[in-house]
């Protein structure tokens, strides 16, 4: 009788812990809805169901986390990011128009508010570089053992990007967190882009392969009378083809600062053609390249996020880092 009980409590606790939070989700649509579903941000657990009005959702989740809300109206998807906190959560939402979800209220979930008001405070701060810095390093402490803690890292990181005094900060804070989140989607996206950034001082081209556009495999050779601009960027990237329309209007200015381009896509190999075409397309001169093999430039840099530019000098040395053809113009001043 003992060891019959204790196989019912045993059970009993799996089946808790196999569904630690559930989803509520009420969406309140005029327009036909196909379907609605929700992912985590790191793609451990997805969910899809036809559309109702009001769906519950089951996670095996036990803390904050990042989700992607999902709709499909006439074969089209929308989507809405949203963190909520493991429990019974509910979400209350309508769509404004087909493409636009508007969240009414949020219920259970504290993080989605304390998220909210982390965008508005840092907005406030935005052209204070030390207040801004000092805001986030509070709110990674506060979140230390949450993965809030390392989405908010990657924003700090991306803002410091060119900043080892600031990122080492970071990584000190960091090394108190007893927690492992290597599994949460920014991490790769932000902790692991800034030990690279700590790490590597040089670029070394002759560890790399790359396939020029007429299908052949070479190297890069950067110039050593000049500066190398890398711009690392994939076709069907919506910011990326607005940077090279940037790129293309003010390459003359490059050119005359002596700033030798190289474009590095990271398009698959069996993606030549449409890389090709868009290139040709916009007339895209300038030297661009895809990665080939298993070890890739990107890879070794833990670039994830894109565009993304890097400046080096004559000698291969990684000068700064960039987001937008602007932030190059305006860093070096070249007007």
């Amino acid at each position: 009788m003992k060891v019959y009980f204790i196989l019912i409590l045993l059970f009993i606790i799996r089946l808790a812990a196999s569904a630690q939070t559930s989803i509520k989700i009420i969406l309140k649509s005029n327009f036909k809805v196909d379907s609605v579903s929700i992912t985590d941000i790191s793609f451990q657990e997805f969910y899809e169901s036809a559309y109702k009005d009001t769906l519950v959702f089951s996670f095996k989740k036990n803390n904050i986390d990042c989700y992607n809300i999902r709709y499909s109206i006439k074969q089209k998807r929308y989507w809405k990011q949203i963190w909520l906190n493991a429990g019974n959560v509910t979400v209350d939402a309508h769509l404004a128009d087909t493409a636009h979800m508007i969240i009414d209220t949020v219920i259970n979930s504290p993080v989605y508010y304390s998220v909210a008001d982390y965008f508005k405070q840092t907005s406030k701060i935005a052209k204070d570089t030390i207040a801004r810095n000092a805001f986030m390093l509070y709110e990674i402490e506060k979140n230390l053992e949450n993965t809030r803690s390392i989405a908010i890292a990657t924003d700090y990181i991306n803002f410091n990007a060119n900043s080892k005094v600031n990122l080492l900060k970071l990584k000190f804070l960091l090394s108190r967190q007893k927690t492992d989140f290597s599994w949460f989607r920014f991490y790769s996206v932000g902790i692991e882009r800034m030990n690279k950034i700590l790490e590597i001082k040089n670029i070394d081209f002759s560890q790399f392969n790359f396939i020029n556009r007429k299908n052949e495999i070479v190297g890069i050779n950067s110039k050593s009378d000049q500066f190398t601009l890398l711009d690392f960027w994939f076709v069907g990237c919506v910011p990326c083809m607005l940077q090279h329309k940037e790129l293309k209007l003010n390459m003359h200015k490059l050119i005359r600062n002596h700033i030798h381009i190289i474009g590095i896509s990271t398009d698959k190999e069996k993606e030549m053609d449409s890389w090709n075409n868009y290139l040709s397309k916009h007339g895209y001169n300038w030297d661009n390249y895809l990665q080939s093999g298993a070890k890739t430039l990107s890879d070794y840099l833990s670039i994830n996020a894109f565009p993304e530019y890097i400046l080096l000098n004559q000698k291969g040395e990684i000068v700064k880092t960039y987001g937008s053809v602007y932030e190059v113009l305006n860093s070096l001043q070249i007007n």
